[in-house]
């Protein structure tokens, strides 16, 4: 199950270019399971996942690679930082499983959404994917600093994005998941 509490994404019609990848992939999707020419229904909890990304077409390509790692997942998606807080101040503590946080955004950028994260006591354990197109050097030792369990540029080559997000969110939310 894909839930996309944003109606800019839920419009976004899907790319050409996934539709040829699920093609050559011939995955079968049921409750966000799939495998090579079959179908499982498999009853289980999906992951919470909050993603903060003002780029709505790199959250279809998160939603995706999500599908393509198996994940069966529900998204909540805050196009800028101050978004991000709101909800997780008014929020209650546990809601999410995951964040992926992009760092240039208008309003608030994500290093202070992240700093701002881990002054939360209900907060201090949520896993934190840092997924930036940024090239700054110093942006990784800094956004490490400030509380992130993972840093990852996003790959430029599609197969790489679908396959990389979807491992590390899968990695992170292992140890934290029952």
């Amino acid at each position: 199950m894909v839930e996309i509490r944003d109606s800019t994404t839920a419009a976004v019609e899907p790319f050409a270019c996934l539709q040829e990848h699920r093609e050559r992939a011939q995955w079968t999707y049921v409750d966000g399971i799939g495998a090579p020419g079959k179908s499982k229904a498999v009853t289980r909890q999906a992951l919470s996942v909050l993603v903060v990304d003002d780029n709505t077409p790199d959250v279809v390509l998160i939603r995706e690679s999500l599908n393509e790692n198996r994940l069966d997942h529900t998204i909540t998606h805050c196009a800028n930082g101050r978004e991000a807080l709101d909800i997780l101040e008014k929020g209650q503590p546990h809601a999410y499983d995951v964040m992926i946080l992009d760092l240039n955004m208008p309003k608030v950028g994500g290093l202070e959404v992240l700093a701002k994260l881990r002054k939360m006591p209900e907060m201090e354990s949520l896993p934190v994917l840092v997924l930036t197109s940024s090239l700054a050097p110093d942006e990784q030792a800094q956004a490490m600093r400030l509380g992130a369990d993972r840093f990852l540029r996003k790959p430029a080559d599609l197969d790489r994005f679908l396959n990389d997000v979807g491992a590390a969110v899968r990695e992170l939310t292992q140890s934290t998941r029952v």
